[in-house]
């Protein structure tokens, strides 16, 4: 009624509720369990509740008074070192995510995206994290942990120095071999991939220096193959065998200059490896050659048998005239034409004797001296000789040595 009655137990009496007195006409004050919004109240239930702050707000997780009955462990007015945002206290692995007490995220526990200490999942934090797909975690590249995470094993795509790996390109390349060593000719290990047939880690008797199958003619040499010598083929210093190409090897090497090869001297081969050839200049005595002077020479005939005066061929380099096997009407014993003068008798040319010229027993005409032959030989003492009229008067005497 406007008019405070203490009598009455009345403090005061505005006539109705005011900024300093109730409805029920007591005093104003927070937690008497009247609400007086005049007064800027929101709420009033003597004391802390629920719904309502011990300062007579209304329960707003924020706003700075923390309401146990509410729930509240904190209230720091939002997000603090200490107090996440829905008014809890800070603890990794509440769901709730505190960036200022440091947190990344918080899905309450491991996540593929958070960890359990709340950080982000990112590989090689030291964090093994499996449902990120995780099999190890050594914060970066160890023995036994790949860079992405995963177990070492050669052929995951994952090259691992520190595991030993020089190489991993998920299996064989070009440039790496099956086992994670760079590919190199010789490591022991056949790249088909890099052109390799085989890779005996070097030179073998079955695989070349360059890891290409040992084949004689493939340009390589390979001494262990027995190979001399490999010019991809025939050549001058090479035969077709891989061999040094030697005169006298057996194997005919025409582009060194070889006719043929016998592995030395044969019926159609020389030791020089030429055809046989009489007058070549290579004596083949398996073809029956006793000289081979390049053509005629005094010592050997034109057809390699050796020069002798009755062989039936003439050899006017060793001085012949002619050779009839023996002595014959137009050719002497000594191979020279058949003349009478010359010195050798030749009883087929019809010669008696022949001693260069008259002498005492042989007439100029190579018949024997004989006073009464009509041929005068003074050598011989004769005079005259007048043949049958030797005798005669007027003539010769009958023994040629005077006239008549």
């Amino acid at each position: 009624d406007g008019l405070a009655n203490a009598t009455a137990g009345e403090a005061c009496d505005d006539g109705g509720e005011s900024a300093a007195c109730d409805v029920d006409c007591t005093t104003v004050s927070c937690g008497d369990g009247t609400t007086n919004t005049t007064a800027g109240e929101a709420c009033d239930d003597s004391g802390e509740s629920a719904t309502c702050d011990v300062d007579c707000s209304a329960v707003s997780c924020g706003d700075g008074t923390t309401n146990t009955t509410a729930g509240e462990t904190c209230d720091d007015g939002g997000e603090s070192a200490t107090c996440d945002v829905d008014c809890t206290a800070v603890s990794c692995g509440d769901g709730t995510t505190n960036a200022t007490a440091g947190e990344a995220c918080d899905d309450s526990g491991q996540s593929a995206t958070c960890e359990a200490n709340c950080s982000a999942a990112i590989c090689g934090d030291s964090t093994l994290n499996t449902l990120a797909g995780e099999t190890c975690d050594d914060g970066g590249e160890s023995a036994t942990c790949d860079i992405d995470c995963t177990g070492v094993a050669c052929g995951d795509g994952v090259a691992n120095t520190t595991a030993g790996e020089a190489c991993d390109d998920s299996g064989e390349s070009a440039t790496c071999d099956a086992d994670c060593s760079a590919a190199t000719c010789g490591d022991l290990n056949i790249n088909t991939t890099a052109g390799e047939t085989c890779d005996d880690g070097g030179e073998s008797a079955t695989c070349d220096a360059n890891c290409t199958a040992a084949t004689c003619g493939d340009s390589t040499v390979n001494t262990t193959a027995g190979e001399a010598c490999d010019d991809g083929g025939e050549s001058a210093t090479c035969d077709t065998d891989c061999s040094a190409a030697t005169c006298g090897d057996g194997t005919t090497n025409a582009t060194a200059g070889e006719a043929c090869d016998d592995s030395g001297e044969s019926a159609t081969c020389d030791v020089d490896c030429t055809a046989v050839s009489c007058g070549d200049g290579t004596i083949n005595t398996t073809v029956g050659e006793a000289c081979d002077d390049g053509g005629e020479s005094a010592g050997c005939d034109i057809d390699c048998t050796v020069a002798i005066c009755g062989d039936s061929t003439v050899n006017t380099t060793a001085g012949e005239t002619c050779d009839d096997g023996g002595p014959s009407a137009t050719c002497d014993a000594d191979c020279t034409a058949a003349v009478c003068g010359d010195g050798v008798a030749n009883g087929l040319a019809g010669e008696f004797c022949d001693d260069a010229g008259e002498s005492v027993f042989c007439d100029v005409d190579c018949s024997f001296v004989l006073c009464g032959d009509s041929t005068v030989n003074t050598t011989a003492g004769e005079v005259c000789d007048d043949g049958i009229n030797d005798g005669s008067p007027g003539g010769c005497a009958p023994d040629c040595l005077s006239a008549t």
